[in-house]
C-alpha cells in the first residue's frame, strides 16, 4: 500500500477483502491471550467510578506475559480521553502477575 497517496495495489486491496469478509463470517485469523495489569492503590478509583475507567497497554507478546507501562484513562466523550494516571511494572511485580492463574 502506498501511504503517501493512500493508494491500494491490487493484491493488498484483495487481501483486505479476504479480512473483512472473515470478520463478517466471525472468522478469528488469530488467537491471543494477555494479562490485564492491575491499578496501584494510590491511582485507583473509588469502586462506585470504577466503571468509568479504562486500563491502556501495549501488548508485546499475544501470551500472558505482563505489561511494563499501563495507563489508566477516563473516557469523556467521543474520542477524547484523559490520562488519569500512568506506571511501570517493577520486574517483580511481574512476576507476580504472571505467576496468578488465568
Amino acid at each position: 500500500m502506498n501511504l503517501s497517496t493512500l493508494e491500494m495495489s491490487p493484491e493488498d486491496a484483495a487481501e483486505r477483502l479476504k479480512e473483512y469478509e472473515a470478520q463478517l463470517a466471525g472468522e478469528r485469523r488469530h488467537r491471543g491471550r494477555t494479562v490485564v495489569p492491575l491499578i496501584p492503590p494510590q491511582h485507583r478509583p473509588n469502586r462506585r467510578r470504577l466503571h468509568l475507567f479504562h486500563i491502556l497497554w501495549e501488548v508485546e507478546k499475544w501470551d500472558p506475559t505482563p505489561p511494563v507501562d499501563p495507563a489508566l484513562l477516563r473516557h469523556i466523550r467521543g474520542d477524547l480521553w484523559s490520562v488519569v494516571a500512568t506506571w511501570d511494572l517493577t520486574p517483580l511485580e511481574r512476576a507476580v502477575l504472571a505467576a496468578r492463574p488465568s
